[in-house]
């Protein structure tokens, strides 16, 4: 079995065991014959007893066997999926990719967000990351006519509106860098210390996006949504922070505490006039300005 067909024999057992909540071995293989990965063969309990290895080294999930209940399996710590962002989208996506290999008519049909560039440089910058090594990167940011090489030492890497990023030092400042705006990335020769009371969700955790501007402080803000946008954002909230303070016949009041940045700015424009910040003043008439100058762009 070469590493991609055991990639996606490791998902179909996380997909099957989590979707059946608890299933025997005996019913699990009834179900892996039929799949086209099986080929018609059996899954020796050996070869699943090592499968259940790889997966809680590979994903941090634990399947365990309740010799109580019939010997049936279950994932053991479900809430390691729910809190891990990252094991979250690594299964989305080999599941995604397994379903449509399987059946290539599939793929005209789910349509992912394309990435603008850059991706080719992820294996490289994550062996840098690993091996604590530092890189030369050539990279141009969109107000720059020229490249200009910049050695930094990478800290962590977030992807955000379909953009790959890159946090990491250069000389004693964090900065942000787009994988998209990298010509070409480099290994050095110099190696770095990563700081042991360092954390990338830390880091963000006051950011709407990639923006972590120290200068800024979170702020309590309160916006409005009106509508089905309220629906919007109690399945998918603006931030962590977001919390109902009030609700109305249409509309719900929401809190976060955030620093208000160029992007978070722009993600509340983007909503029209289904968002409406109610507080603080300062920041309502920021936002106020910015319509009144979009108006009169629209009004010339």
């Amino acid at each position: 079995m070469n590493v991609s067909q055991k990639y996606k024999t490791f998902i179909w057992l996380l997909n099957t065991i989590r979707r059946h909540r608890r299933i025997t071995l005996a019913d699990l293989n009834r179900l892996w014959v039929r799949n086209e990965l099986s080929e018609g063969m059996p899954l020796p309990r050996n070869t699943f007893m090592y499968y259940r290895r790889q997966i809680e080294e590979m994903f941090g999930i634990i399947i365990a066997c309740d010799n109580t209940d019939g010997h049936t399996y279950y994932i053991a710590n479900p809430q390691t999926l729910a809190d891990d962002q990252l094991q979250q989208w690594m299964i989305s996506t080999l599941t995604i990719s397994d379903v449509v290999s399987r059946s290539a008519k599939l793929a005209q049909r789910i349509l992912p967000e394309s990435i603008p560039g850059g991706i080719d440089f992820l294996p490289l910058i994550i062996d840098a990351m690993q091996d604590e090594r530092c890189l030369y990167v050539q990279y141009r940011k969109f107000d720059d006519d020229d490249y200009s090489e910049r050695h930094v030492a990478p800290y962590a890497i977030k992807v955000f509106a379909q953009r790959w990023y890159l946090l990491a030092r250069e000389g004693a400042t964090l900065k942000v860098f787009a994988l998209d705006r990298m010509a070409d990335v480099q290994q050095s020769e110099e190696t770095f210390e990563m700081p042991a009371d360092f954390d990338a969700a830390t880091y963000f955790a006051d950011s709407y996006g990639v923006i972590a501007d120290a200068s800024k402080s979170p702020t309590t803000i309160t916006i409005r949504a009106r509508g089905k946008e309220r629906y919007y954002l109690e399945t998918l909230p603006l931030h962590h922070s977001q919390t109902i303070v009030h609700e109305g016949k249409d509309y719900t009041d929401y809190r976060l505490t955030l620093r208000l940045t160029y992007d978070f700015m722009q993600e509340l424009l983007s909503r029209g006039d289904r968002i409406e910040v109610v507080a603080p003043d300062d920041f309502r008439k920021q936002v106020a300005d910015k319509i009144e100058r979009m108006r009169t762009i629209y009004k010339g």
